[in-house]
């Protein structure tokens, strides 16, 4: 409210909104809802701003050098273009670590990443037969296979999950097409 109310030939002190602010604040215990309480202290705020701690700016202000300027709009432009490329960067990171264990799930099942939902299911159901806990007799061995059991169960589930998402958005895509 300060910031917008400075804007202009009006200026003003902040310390009245923000206690206006503050009192209104308490009004979030009554309205639950956000959109009530938030909307009702901006508006006394901006209202307590406008009616008690706006004046008229007498003296225009300073305008600053042309080479300052271009100093602040230099650095904006060198801080916007680095956070830009450290997102791509970050980006990459983010995709090369596998964060939804999908690599790792191809590995597990022993299956292409471009296999179809059908193949990993038969693959799935090969080996949860083949490593299930209630086949194997011996106790080390047992324990052994349950874990494998276990890890061929999450691939499975990481794989299907992540298949039938992508199967839905293809489906709004094509839907959005036909519109």
């Amino acid at each position: 409210v300060w910031v917008v109310g400075n804007i202009g030939r009006e200026q003003g002190k902040p310390w009245i909104a923000i206690a206006v602010s503050c009192l209104t604040y308490a009004s979030r215990w009554y309205f639950f809802d956000e959109n009530i309480w938030l909307t009702l202290m901006v508006f006394s705020s901006g209202l307590a701003f406008d009616s008690f701690s706006k004046q008229w700016r007498r003296t225009p202000k300073k305008r600053k050098s042309v080479a300052r300027r271009l100093t602040v709009l230099c650095l904006c432009a060198i801080l916007y273009c680095g956070l830009w490329s450290s997102y791509e960067i970050w980006k990459q990171i983010i995709d090369l670590s596998d964060p939804q264990g999908e690599q790792n799930s191809y590995k597990v099942l022993g299956v292409s990443p471009t296999a179809s939902q059908s193949e990993i299911t038969a693959k799935w159901r090969a080996l949860s037969r083949e490593f299930h806990p209630d086949k194997v007799k011996d106790p080390e061995k047992q324990k052994a296979a349950q874990e494998r059991f276990m890890e061929i169960q999450q691939a499975y589930e990481i794989l299907s999950n992540i298949k039938s998402k992508r199967k839905r958005k293809n489906k709004k895509s094509v839907r959005e097409d036909e519109l």
